[in-house]
């Protein structure tokens, strides 16, 4: 478990509008407990309290996905798509846009840990920070840094991102393994 002491007390956590979030806004910790132990998965960021644990890397985007809609930072470039679109009437849209008019736009949040928390993963096998920079395309974009391996990638989309996760969960390939798997159709 996390240490509390990285905790901000509630008295003392600063207040940012969803328009001045810090940098570390856009930074995801995420941990593997145990590769036979999904129940052990899980991720953090700064602004919840509560950790999202997860039993794939797609469960794990998907929670991810939904902090970035509820800080609205960054903000999509395109409307998410559904197969039970909500069909609008001319009226409701016409009151939603007043509505969004009047509503307050800075949201009012706080960070709940001390951005320390990230560099003690507690008995993590692996450790992977996610920064996403842009949400383009439907897709995002940013840079995985993997602690274990030392190493930071740049990725252009979300399948990049679970590929680049996958490809060190997995470890290396021998070159002979990489030649059967090419040769398999």
């Amino acid at each position: 478990m996390i240490k509390r002491r990285y905790e901000i007390p509630q008295k003392d956590r600063p207040v940012y509008s969803s328009v001045t979030l810090p940098p570390n806004a856009r930074l995801f910790m995420l941990t593997f407990g145990e590769r036979n132990a999904p129940e052990r998965w899980s991720v953090r960021h700064l602004f919840f309290k509560e950790p999202g644990q997860f039993s794939s890397v797609s469960g794990a985007l998907l929670w991810m996905e939904r902090i970035l809609d509820e800080l609205d930072c960054p903000q999509p470039d395109t409307q998410r798509r559904s197969f039970f679109p909500q069909k609008k009437t001319r009226a409701q849209e016409k009151q939603e846009y007043l509505a969004w008019l009047n509503e307050e736009k800075p949201k009012p949040l706080s960070p709940c840990w001390e951005p320390q928390l990230f560099c003690h993963a507690d008995r993590a096998l692996e450790v992977f920070y996610i920064r996403v920079l842009y949400r383009q395309h439907s897709s995002w974009q940013g840079e995985i840094y993997w602690k274990q391996g030392q190493q930071k990638q740049y990725f252009r989309s979300v399948l990049e991102l679970m590929l680049l996760i996958d490809s060190a969960l997995q470890g290396p390939k021998a070159p002979e393994q990489q030649q059967n798997c090419a040769e398999k159709p």
